[in-house]
């Protein structure tokens, strides 16, 4: 835990050289750091709209660049549909006193498509030091169930291997995913490009459960990831008039504060801590349809991609059944799908 305080440590003091750095270019590169004193008059609307520029009238503008007019404060709301990729093909019951075939392997499992939450606000009053975003992420958790009859002398793949029952009567694996992140926003070059810097808060867990009869098994992981991004944003394709699309890319490395229980026939091993390093990045594609100056929907596509983190299912063959400690095996996980959205401009 040290570790992962030493981190947030470091990350704050960066992210307070990220806000004075972004600060500074936008000042190189506009020369004016807000039109908070000087609105837009009807004559600077009539003119826009007589060249066919959008303006967004009566929201608050503030101009951090050259020819972008940015709303003070815009607020997003919306849903999530994504799936957690099968785990690692990694051989869990084995038949035959372990000397194979496998009898079902982590991969196995398949995950189902689930709901989630996506909100964020972006603050862009000049009352702020820097222009800032506020996201959160939550998935409903991903479960799958399985059963499995007919096996022949099975034996659970541990380390030593334990003979059960030839049904298995359950295997029950969970997956919890939310995220929070603050990003300070600096958007340059005729606000087609936004620059982000910031810190970002990843929680997974899982739960793995095994039942032959009288016979249970269980692991649970817990990560939880500090750490420090950045990442870009793009106007990919602008109609000038109520149409866009936007894609967006972040990376940044974590350390992973994890842990890891395992209980198995005769020995239930207690939480262990470790910290590992872990990388987290993320990118998507989204379309962007304005029904008016305030209100806009948003449709699209993304994927996160986590490395360095632990999933119940690699645990089992690093566990040792026989002693009072347990392994740790980092693996890679994978989510993606799709989001829809509404914002707000104020």
């Amino acid at each position: 835990m040290k570790y992962g305080q030493t981190v947030a440590t470091v990350v704050a003091s960066a992210l307070f050289s990220a806000c004075l750095t972004f600060s500074a270019v936008g000042a190189e590169d506009d020369g004016v750091a807000s039109n908070s004193d000087s609105p837009l008059t009807s004559l600077d609307v009539a003119m826009a709209e007589e060249e066919g520029d959008y303006v967004y009238e009566d929201v608050g503008e503030i101009d951090y660049d050259e020819g972008c007019n940015l709303p003070w404060l815009t607020g997003r709301f919306g849903m999530l549909y994504m799936t957690r990729e099968s785990p690692d093909n990694v051989p869990i019951v084995l038949d035959n006193n372990g000397a194979g075939p496998v009898a079902f392997s982590a991969s196995d499992f398949d995950m189902d498509w689930e709901p989630g939450l996506e909100a964020a606000l972006i603050l862009n009053s000049p009352r702020f030091w820097c222009p800032v975003e506020f996201r959160y992420m939550w998935i409903n958790p991903w479960e799958d169930l399985h059963s499995a009859s007919g096996l022949t002398n099975p034996v659970f793949a541990t380390n030593p291997n334990i003979p059960v029952g030839n049904t298995m009567d359950y295997a029950y694996y969970t997956t919890e995913f939310q995220s929070f992140e603050i990003n300070f926003r600096r958007t340059l070059w005729g606000c087609c490009t936004t620059l982000l810097a910031g810190f970002r808060y990843v929680s997974l867990d899982e739960d793995l459960d095994f039942g032959f009869g009288a016979d249970q098994f269980w692991w649970s992981v817990d990560n939880d990831l500090f750490g420090f991004q950045l990442g870009i944003e793009h106007i990919l394709y602008d109609n000038g008039r109520n149409f866009a699309l936007e894609g967006f890319i972040k990376a940044g490395v974590y350390a992973n504060d994890s842990k890891v229980m395992a209980m198995v026939p005769g020995n239930q091993q207690p939480w262990v801590d470790d910290d590992h390093v872990a990388f987290l990045g993320e990118m998507g594609l989204v379309a962007v349809y304005d029904f008016n100056n305030v209100w806009s929907v948003r449709c699209g596509y993304q994927a996160l991609w986590l490395d360095g983190v632990l999933n119940s299912a690699n645990q089992v063959s690093v566990t040792d059944n026989l002693a009072q400690t347990a392994a740790f095996d980092y693996t890679t996980t994978f989510f993606h799908g799709g989001l829809l959205q509404l914002e707000r401009r104020f």
